[in-house]
């Protein structure tokens, strides 16, 4: 789990640092997996990658900082199934970089 954690962050700085650069400039291209709230969203080595920023997320959400509210209640929602206790549950490994 650490290793992923490392992998997710590297992959992490990677996708902000290239935010401004165009689609076809950048390392890690976005791809289109669905849904427009999540922002803009990259698949790397099986980790989801979503941007909570831009204009997609601001016009659903009114501004950034709501989008990465819900970005933000999205990681809490999912503590609290892992706090749960129900055995066999399944849920996504997510981290907010």
């Amino acid at each position: 789990v650490r290793s992923l954690a490392f992998v997710a962050e590297c992959y992490g700085k990677i996708i902000i640092s290239e935010k401004a650069l165009p689609v076809e400039q950048k390392t890690i291209k976005p791809i289109s997996v669905g849904g427009i709230a999540g922002g803009e969203k990259y698949i790397v080595n099986g980790i989801l990658f979503k941007f909570a920023a831009g204009d997609n997320a601001s016009m659903i959400y009114g501004n950034e900082e709501n989008a990465q509210k819900v970005a933000s209640h999205e990681l809490r929602g999912l503590n609290e199934f892992y706090l749960s206790g129900v055995e066999d549950l399944c849920y996504p490994m997510m981290a907010l970089v």
